[in-house]
């Protein structure tokens, strides 16, 4: 709100450890404060993920920083177990961070998808077992002032909650059935001036669960919310399903989007071979008729 920048940034430790810094530029990025540690609040979760351009301010001032949080170390299937989401925030301008309630998908508001593929009917059994079933969690401000949450998960749906104290408590992980999805990130934000919310994400409509190539990225598609997140529609694809699209990044430029993302190949072993860390394209159909 002062005009100045903030970056977030992760230091990999070892590949079970890592630690979350925030670091601020007055001069439009020429020159950056020394880093603020900022999980240094939750010392009892040693690893953490944060996606890339996931920072918010709220209208009160609050930085917050979403994460998942995982006790045990990093990415091993019994590291993971009981990974927990909430916010990292800081209300003095990223000086000293605080930790948020960390929530997980409880099980009496895990959905099946309406159709689980013939071929494959153990996925959905594996994925129930899944102990980290969210992950890469997002936030935006909603009009009413509350926040919007979400992430994604292995079970066919991104999954949101809300709070309504500014990111401290938080209602229950639920799914959103109108953005089926595999396990990859989405990004949201608000139109400047707008009460239209945007979503990139892979569209996943019309697909059964499990099904052949379920958990590839693609297509990258556009969908709108004009009632803050109570209900979306898609607007079109941005990439069709070629290759895997995902960890996106939003910037709004007057009547434009500028929109950022990551493109790897889909491989017929299930691997992903890397395209372009960096792609970018500008995209002007995204605003209500």
């Amino acid at each position: 709100q002062d005009s100045s920048l903030g970056m977030v940034f992760i230091r990999k430790l070892t590949p079970n450890t890592d630690q979350i810094f925030f670091s601020r530029s007055t001069d439009e990025g020429q020159t950056w404060s020394e880093p603020v540690h900022c999980s240094q609040c939750c010392p009892q979760f040693p690893y953490l993920v944060v996606n890339n351009d996931r920072l918010r301010q709220f209208s009160n001032g609050r930085l917050a920083i979403p994460v998942n949080l995982y006790a045990h170390g990093g990415h091993t299937p019994e590291n993971l177990e009981g990974a927990s989401t909430g916010i990292i925030y800081s209300d003095d301008n990223g000086c000293t961070w605080q930790l948020s309630e960390h929530i997980i998908i409880e099980e009496e508001n895990i959905i099946p998808p309406p159709v689980i593929s013939p071929d494959n009917p153990e996925a959905w059994d594996w994925c129930l077992k899944h102990q980290f079933k969210q992950q890469e969690p997002g936030v935006e401000q909603l009009l009413d002032g509350s926040i919007y949450l979400y992430c994604r998960t292995v079970l066919g749906y991104m999954y949101h909650a809300r709070s309504f104290d500014n990111g401290n408590t938080w209602t229950a992980l639920k799914p959103c059935f109108d953005l089926p999805s595999p396990c990859g990130p989405q990004s949201i934000r608000r139109i400047p001036g707008q009460k239209r919310l945007l979503c990139v994400y892979n569209d996943h409509h019309g697909q059964a669960f499990a099904g052949e190539n379920w958990n590839w990225r693609t297509p990258l598609t556009l969908a709108a919310s004009d009632d803050d997140g109570h209900s979306w529609q898609t607007l079109g694809e941005v990439e069709d399903n070629r290759h895997n699209y995902c960890y996106t990044s939003m910037l709004f430029l007057d009547d434009k989007l500028l929109l950022t993302e990551y493109e790897s190949e889909n491989k017929e072993d299930g691997s992903r071979r890397n395209l372009a860390n960096l792609k970018m394209q500008l995209i002007t159909d995204f605003q209500a008729k």
